[in-house]
């Protein structure tokens, strides 16, 4: 297996520092009810902020395990609302069981793809994955017809 390229490590340095730094700045209060200028409520901004993560997660690391990277969205679902108490804002079990929603949906979308991929007999797409190697290992079979 080859290293992957500087650029791209760097610029997965560069969205986890811009997540890092997203997460306080969003749990101030002065964001509180921005999502109601974006024509969202509560719920359904949580539901779509996570799933977008979710996905970005997917993105920038698609080697790693999907369900390995949504539970690491859900602990930061749950972490994000226990810091909201301290920041004068109300931690709600509804909010992060929208953002479960959220990650729920980005893992359903993944496996939902992995699912007809397999169906249609098309190798797994993650290098290293079991499948993968083993439909690259075996030759294909050429029946010769005519002789």
């Amino acid at each position: 297996m080859r290293a992957p390229p500087l650029r791209r490590i760097l610029l997965r340095i560069l969205f986890a520092a811009l997540c890092c730094a997203a997460v306080p700045i969003m749990l101030l209060k002065q964001f509180q009810g921005l999502e109601g200028a974006l024509g969202l409520n509560d719920k359904a901004a949580h539901a779509l902020a996570f799933y977008a993560a979710c996905i970005a997660l997917f993105v920038v690391a698609p080697r790693a395990r999907r369900w390995d990277l949504c539970l690491i969205v859900l602990a930061t679902a749950v972490t994000v609302e226990l810091l909201q108490q301290y920041t004068g804002r109300s931690p709600s079990l509804g909010d992060f069981f929208a953002g479960a929603a959220g990650v729920a949906a980005a893992w359903a979308s993944g496996k939902i793809e992995e699912i007809r991929r397999k169906h249609r007999g098309l190798p797994d797409r993650r290098e290293g994955a079991p499948d993968a190697a083993a439909a690259s290992a075996s030759p294909p079979k050429i029946e010769v017809v005519g002789r």
